[in-house]
């Protein structure tokens, strides 16, 4: 089932209003006419059925059918935390992980991270990332998107993570070479944060301060991954080993 996504302020008794890029490809690519039903979530609160009443310039009005409460989903939720990679290929790991399941996305600046954002540019890549994990959400199914964090330095990243209960971080000299055994000893856990590294490694201090913190080291294997192909793994590896196990092929918040 795919769904759309609409302002909770769009919402209203007397329906809802679609717009921007869901009225576009509802409009022109999808081809939906006034009758046709829709599945539409809030992304924060609520599911709805509606039913198309017409068109106007860059919007689709709805009258709802349906309204149903927006339910937690199952299996713990995975902050992600991902080094810069560079150019496009951050576009990439948001649409990707999104895919596979992720709660949360904060990118990080670290030592040998080899992007940094300037900061009059970072309101340009969040609503980027935003449309794109939006986009993402709708067409696999997922009745909410990630919410995402704009970059963080490293330190300051780590702060933030607050009481998250269980922290990973991956690392190629980590002993624990699969999740298992950790979803045996945190079988409740609600919050599961796990960090990927720039390409070139983590510095020893960095990695100091992630074992002072409480970050347990995990390995993702013997090869040496791209910074987007390392996260996505890690959540898809996240969510497996806690028995959430993955979206099924073809089927298809802040």
């Amino acid at each position: 089932m795919r769904y759309f996504f609409v302002k909770p302020d769009h919402v209203n008794d007397a329906g809802l209003v679609l717009q921007q890029d869901a009225a576009h490809h509802i409009r022109n690519v999808l081809r939906k006419k006034p009758g046709d039903i829709l599945h539409v979530s809030d992304g924060v609160a609520a599911l709805y059925q509606v039913v198309i009443e017409g068109f106007s310039k860059g919007e689709v009005h709805c009258s709802i059918q349906e309204q149903s409460p927006l339910a937690d989903p199952p299996g713990p939720r995975v902050l992600l935390l991902s080094s810069l990679p560079k150019g496009s290929r951050m576009d990439w790991l948001v649409q990707k992980s999104t895919e596979v399941g992720v709660a949360e996305i904060m990118p990080v600046t670290m030592k040998r991270s080899i992007r940094e954002i300037a900061p009059n540019r970072v309101d340009h890549w969040m609503r980027r990332w935003k449309q794109i994990a939006v986009s993402a959400a709708g067409q696999c199914g997922r009745a909410e998107y990630p919410v995402l964090h704009p970059p963080r330095p490293f330190p300051e990243a780590l702060r933030r993570l607050g009481n998250v209960p269980l922290k990973l971080f991956a690392d190629r000299e980590g002993e624990r070479s699969l999740f298992h055994d950790l979803a045996t000893s945190f079988p409740a856990t609600d919050r599961i944060a796990v960090l990927v590294g720039p390409e070139g490694g983590m510095t020893p201090e960095e990695k100091a301060l992630l074992l002072q913190t409480g970050h347990v080291p995990v390995t993702l294997g013997e090869t040496i991954l791209r910074v987007e192909t390392a996260g996505i793994l890690a959540v898809a590896l996240v969510r497996y080993a806690w028995g959430e196990g993955m979206p099924a092929a073809g089927k298809g918040r802040e």
